[in-house]
């Protein structure tokens, strides 16, 4: 994707902020939306637009797989996976 891993924050109210750096560590965009868990799935919703992702949490680490828009074609067929590492934050 040429950037850096995305940092997620998902805060306890359940919202969130996503922020995206280039390779130079430079942040490159912020977004901002609310989360929430059913089941196995979690749905992030920015824009009033929702994203669900099938979500496995192992130790320290979560991996989430869903189907998204990347190809801007307004149609969410594009496989996504990825693996996000919780760091704890107070």
């Amino acid at each position: 994707m040429g950037i850096k891993p995305i940092v997620t924050e998902f805060k306890k109210d359940g919202n969130f902020i996503s922020t995206y750096y280039s390779l130079e560590g430079d942040m490159i965009n912020e977004s901002v939306g609310s989360w929430e868990m059913v089941g196995d799935s979690l749905i992030m919703t920015q824009e009033d637009q929702a994203s669900y992702y099938y979500v496995k949490v192992t130790g320290m680490e979560a991996t989430f797989i869903g189907y998204l828009d990347w190809d801007g074609d307004s149609i969410k067929d594009d496989l996504y996976s990825g693996v996000q590492q919780k760091l704890m934050i107070e």
